[in-house]
């Protein structure tokens, strides 16, 4: 995908993958990229090291509830150690699902970028097959 701006064409690049780890409050999840046209390195841990560029991020953490009615647990994106953008979780009663975490930021050199569980109750369990991240990128 591209798209004009400022009189210039810029191209949108993409690394997709997925999340796994142990929720636990103040717990950084992993993530491995199975797709990667951006060249962050990190994959298969729980820091990912992005270049220079404009940035949309999401995540979603899918989860077995142990305890439908309590089990809950809430996640967000940090950028250099400060938590960014909208947080994710996903409640016992009235949803259906979870919400994703999402941020927009831009990176002037590199920036270390990590998922970061924020609140938990009870002993829910993360779906690794149900948990991606999504990282797309336009160039500074």
């Amino acid at each position: 995908m591209s798209y004009l701006a400022l009189s210039e064409s810029k191209s949108v690049t993409l690394a997709i993958g997925d999340i796994s780890g142990a929720l636990s409050s103040g717990a950084y999840l992993t993530m491995t990229l199975e797709h990667d046209e951006i060249s962050i390195t990190g994959s298969g841990t729980s820091t990912l090291t992005l270049p220079s560029g404009h940035y949309a991020v999401s995540g979603i953490v899918g989860a077995d509830m142990n305890n439908t009615s309590s089990d809950l647990f809430d996640f967000s994106w940090e950028l250099d150690s400060s938590l960014i953008g909208a947080q994710g979780g996903r409640q016992p009663t009235g949803k259906v699902g979870s919400d994703a975490a999402e941020a927009v930021f831009s990176v002037e050199t590199t920036s270390s970028l990590r998922l970061k569980v924020t609140a938990i109750t009870g002993s829910p369990t993360i779906l690794s097959t149900h948990s991606q991240v999504f990282i797309r990128r336009v160039s500074l």
